[in-house]
């Protein structure tokens, strides 16, 4: 960060100088009820650890006038050797901090190409900082440094490298979940939590898929598996405010599709075990509707023992499919590494064992080898053991998925 950042994380409550940041009427404290008296003094307490830059940057369009009654006790240190350089009288704030400059504004920071490593230098030791445990930094400087990395991204600072910002950013966005220490923070900060986590998790998310096996995408599972139960709390107006528009070469920036689509699923997930399957199903173009256990799908064109392949595969284990066509249908069921499939116009079930720990229904069914020889093939109205005990670890019908495979319809 600049100078004036290092000297924040080295110094809580030392601010500089700076224009009042822009309130909104909507969100500032007043006087009235128990939560707004409890937001209002802990925002107060907030813009003197962050000075008003900080805390506008932090939560926009609530940030109160300036405070002249400065909170100077040392809280929070990050390992900094680089020597600190107060602004000159020839310079503005803007001119050493080119994020104090983009309050207010939708254009991402404009960073020179020269200043870019110096920057992500710098930003991992407020990474490493904000990791601290002993003690953990306060919610205020989390967020603020959650939002110095958002602000780093869409100013384009890690460049074409694809990778090497995702862990860091990752570290940041994990960190953010209040603990102990952050139990008197009122609900109106933790909309806020909420809304930034929301929109990391859609910047962290891009070129990711929710159910893929890259590096990447388990990455952004593991941050949105620790922090999906903070997303519903986010609120749209809040999350606008930490958008951006990608004017800057190398941008990596969050969209509101995107956040809002991340806010619907974490919604829905409260209710529905199945939504993140859903959204994962429907990302590949193949939503599919859950019926008394067994997935099912109408597709007018493919072939169904493909498209129940890869659904079973993106469901995962156990599941179960039917795929209606308008010539045949096709069921899949898979319990650990038993896969069952029926087509309709062989009316059997083949009975097979995917051969090892990475192979899949798609691997097994949709091979141009075929079906693997040493199959087991088993009359579509018959059953042996091993059906049953398949159907039983799903708990579905066994005669009502017959049924629908044999005469091609959805019961």
């Amino acid at each position: 960060m600049t100078n004036d950042l290092i000297r924040l994380m080295r110094t809580v409550g030392q601010y500089r100088a700076a224009n009042a940041p822009r309130e909104s009427p909507a969100t500032r404290p007043s006087g009235g009820t128990s939560e707004e008296d409890r937001w209002g003094t802990w925002l107060d307490k907030a813009q003197r650890t962050l000075g008003p830059t900080f805390a506008g940057l932090v939560f926009p369009g609530a940030a109160k006038t300036i405070r002249s009654d400065v909170d100077r006790a040392v809280q929070w240190t990050v390992d900094d050797d680089e020597p600190v350089t107060d602004i000159t009288d020839d310079e503005t704030d803007e001119d050493i901090d080119p994020i104090a400059d983009a309050l207010g504004d939708r254009q991402p920071p404009s960073i020179a190409s020269h200043q870019r490593a110096e920057w992500r230098t710098r930003s991992d030791r407020l990474r490493r900082a904000v990791m601290s445990e002993n003690p953990r930094p306060p919610l205020e400087l989390r967020m603020s440094v959650a939002r110095i990395f958002i602000d780093l991204l869409a100013a384009g600072v890690w460049e074409a490298d694809e990778v090497a910002w995702r862990q860091p950013f990752a570290d940041v966005l994990t960190a953010l979940p209040p603990g102990a220490e952050d139990e008197d923070v009122p609900e109106t900060p933790l909309n806020y939590l909420s809304s930034m986590i929301a929109v990391g998790l859609a910047v962290l998310g891009q070129g990711t898929r929710l159910d893929g096996g890259s590096p990447e995408d388990v990455l952004w599972q593991g941050a949105w598996n620790r922090l999906r139960r903070w997303v519903p709390q986010a609120h749209t107006e809040i999350v606008d405010e930490y958008l951006y528009i990608p004017t800057q070469s190398y941008a990596r920036v969050a969209d509101r599709e995107s956040a809002e689509s991340l806010i619907e699923l974490a919604r829905n997930a409260e209710t529905d075990p199945n939504a993140e399957t859903r959204a994962a199903l429907e990302s590949i173009g193949l939503p599919a509707e859950l019926r008394e256990g067994v997935w099912i799908r109408e597709a007018p064109s493919g072939v169904p023992r493909k498209i129940a392949a890869v659904i079973a595969t993106k469901v995962g284990d156990p599941c179960a499919v039917i795929v209606v066509g308008p010539e045949r249908a096709c069921a899949v069921l898979r319990a650990d590494r038993t896969v069952l499939m029926a087509e309709s116009h062989t009316a059997k079930w083949h009975v097979m064992t995917l051969p090892s720990s990475v192979s899949t229904p798609t691997s097994l069914l949709a091979s141009p080898d075929g079906l693997p020889s040493g199959r087991k093939v088993v009359n579509l109205d018959s059953s042996t053991q091993e059906i049953i005990e398949v159907t039983q670890k799903l708990g579905v019908d066994l005669a009502h998925v017959s049924q629908a495979v044999r005469f091609w319809r959805l019961t």
